[in-house]
Formats: structure tokens, C-alpha cells, sequence
């Protein structure tokens, strides 16, 4: 599916912009975004899933989180799932990666994506972190949070200190970011960075490209009288032609040269 993006062979990548055809019941939009964004990188070997990681973690500050070395072991999850024995009911995060060095040392982080929906419950993170993680597991994890737009959420739990400053929130854009850097390698991560990347711009997280078109600023004189006065009619006369603005409500306004 992503090749079929990139190439613009499909529109199927509307749906995840809101669009149906009439005929679903219901669009599983964050989940299928999270298997044809995440997916991919299961069959990509250990050292280049470590370097997207490594990569994305530094460009937020925590890349002293991992070790130097490529783990020996590492695993990616997709919807793994964990009964919670107190109630019976699972916990289930988008994504488990985890990471394990001959030396023992462990990292994991704990993923959650969301695509134009709220948190399933004002808990869900929480119950993630404390319920999902055992003791050990939480020692060494970091929580990360991905959605368009991650500043409410934030603020909502903002005031929860269960996970000393090991939860993050990126906005997609901060992933595009982090694919920027990848995507001109000539490797296996490299040529998935950018269809990753192409997907992403697809489905509406696009980068700043600049403006298309802006106006000429008017011209000014070099020397101008000391005191300038301004009405809607003579002062642009003065100096050039308004570009393509009226000051309707503004009757006089002067300005003076700081030699005056």
C-alpha cells in the first residue's frame, strides 16, 4: 500500500481524511494507519529499527535513553495484549518495541497512536503504564504518544505524575521530522523512510513548504519629509500604490522621523 501512495496508484488514503463510500460500517482509520505506518518495519533487520528509534528519540532530547550498540535482541508488537487479573478486562497499546543487550540491559517503549479520536477513557494511558508494565519493565520504558495534534491530551493529564517524566507526546509532524533524516539513505530504512514519509503527507500531515505567492512591497522613497501624515487617500500617494488594501475606518495617523 504504500508503494501504490507513493505512486499515486490508489485513493484509497482518503478514508483516513474522513471520506466513505457508504458501504462500511465502520473505518478502523487509527489502526490501519498504525499497520501501514509501523508494520513495515518488522521485517526490517535489528540495526536499521534501532536507527529510526535512535534517530527519533534524539531529535526530542532522550536519545541518551538507548545504548550506543545495537541491541542483540529486539522485537516490535502490534496490538499486544495483557490481562489485567484485578478486572478481567486486557490492555492493549498500538505498539511494543523491545530492546535487549548481551549485557542484560532492557529498554522498551510503549507506543499509542491516534488519528482523528479522543483517548478511549480519561485512563488509558495511565492504565497502560501501570497496568500493561510490571515493576521492572516500567524502570526501563519510555511511553510515547503520537496523534495530529498532542496539546490536549497533554494538558488533560498534565497533572498525572505516574510516569516521572517518561511520557512523551509527538505530533506526527515531529515523525516527518524524523523521516526527513532518513529518507535519502540508500538502505532498506531509507527507502522505507520515504514512502513512510509520502503516506504521511497523503493523509494531511504536511510540512511547511512556504508561501505560493506574496506581494511586492511598495516602493519607498529614499528621502521623505520629516513628518509624514496619513489618510486613506494621500498618504499611499506619497509613496507608492496600497497593495490592494483600504483603511476605511482610519482617518489621519502622522508619524515622525526620529531627526524631527
Amino acid at each position: 500500500m504504500l508503494h501504490a501512495i507513493h505512486q499515486k496508484k490508489t485513493k484509497y488514503f482518503q478514508r483516513y481524511l474522513g471520506k466513505r463510500d457508504g458501504q462500511e460500517v465502520r473505518v478502523q482509520e487509527e489502526d490501519e494507519i498504525t499497520s501501514t505506518f509501523l508494520g513495515p518495519m518488522e521485517f526490517l533487520d535489528h540495526a536499521a529499527n534501532y536507527e529510526f528509534w535512535c534517530v527519533l528519540l534524539s531529535s526530542v532530547g532522550r536519545g541518551a535513553f538507548l545504548l550506543k550498540d545495537t541491541p542483540s535482541i529486539f522485537t516490535l508488537k502490534l496490538w499486544d495484549r495483557r490481562a489485567v487479573s484485578e478486572t478481567g478486562r486486557f490492555i492493549e497499546p498500538d505498539a511494543v518495541v523491545r530492546m535487549q543487550w548481551s549485557t542484560g540491559e532492557a529498554r522498551i517503549l510503549l507506543i499509542e497512536f491516534k488519528w482523528r479520536a479522543a483517548l478511549s477513557g480519561q485512563d488509558q494511558l495511565q492504565s497502560q503504564w501501570s497496568q500493561y508494565l510490571d515493576d521492572t519493565e516500567r524502570a526501563n520504558a519510555l511511553h510515547i504518544f503520537i496523534a495530529p495534534e498532542t496539546s490536549t491530551v497533554a494538558s488533560t493529564i498534565q497533572s498525572v505524575n505516574k510516569w516521572e517524566g517518561r511520557l512523551m507526546f509527538l505530533p506526527w509532524l515531529s515523525i516527518r521530522s524524523v523521516l526527513s533524516k532518513l529518507l535519502n539513505l540508500s538502505t532498506p530504512l531509507g527507502r522505507w523512510a520515504k514512502l513512510a514519509d509520502s503516506f504521511l503527507e497523503s493523509v494531511g500531515i504536511r510540512t511547511f513548504s512556504g508561501f505560493k505567492e506574496l506581494p511586492a512591497a511598495p516602493t519607498v522613497p529614499l528621502n521623505l519629509p520629516i513628518t509624514l501624515f496619513w489618510n486613506q487617500t494621500t498618504f499611499w500617494s506619497r509613496i507608492g500604490k496600497c497593495p490592494g488594501q483600504r483603511f476605511s475606518n482610519v482617518e489621519h495617523i502622522f508619524f515622525k522621523s526620529s531627526q524631527g
